[in-house]
């Protein structure tokens, strides 16, 4: 299996209890959250009830923090991703940079909403039929957020997970 190349760096300078299996434990649910503990002992080499035990104690310390499902939104009729970058205005009275992504995380079509630092203060990722859709979600909804200077779009063409 490759390893990711922060790994590596990670496990030798980690103080807390995660080695190579653990990791390598991670590594395949992220790429398949529902594999059987059964298939995952047999692509480890490790025993099923030390797969249990292990993935117990990566949910209870924090390394694993939960399941999801990858959507095909494609199939759904989504057929544009983007990412939009927006400046805020922190003259505007009583601003809230957090309370600002939460109502963006908020409008349908919003997929994620981070606060970042740099040139940019937040970022959505945001999925849309068509690109009337993408620009009534931009023009309409997001613009219309008091805070919300300045947006930039970058429509995705392909997505790697």
């Amino acid at each position: 299996m490759q390893k990711r190349q922060g790994y590596k760096l990670f496990l030798e300078n980690n103080s807390m209890k995660i080695d190579e299996k653990d990791i390598e434990l991670l590594e395949i649910l992220r790429k398949d959250c529902s594999l059987t503990k059964k298939k995952m002992a047999r692509k480890t080499g490790l025993p099923l009830t030390t797969v249990h035990n292990r993935v117990a104690r990566l949910e209870r310390d924090g390394y694993l923090q939960g399941y999801r499902a990858r959507i095909g939104w494609k199939k759904l009729g989504y057929g544009i991703s983007a990412i939009i970058s927006m400046s805020v205005d922190y003259k505007t009275k009583n601003y809230s940079q957090e309370e600002t992504a939460k109502r963006i995380m908020g409008l349908e079509g919003a997929d994620s909403v981070s606060i970042v630092a740099g040139g940019t203060d937040i970022i959505a990722r945001v999925r849309a039929k068509d690109t009337d859709e993408l620009n009534d979600f931009i023009t309409k909804k997001l613009r219309k957020i008091e805070g919300i200077d300045k947006t930039t779009t970058f429509v995705i063409l392909k997505e790697f997970e």
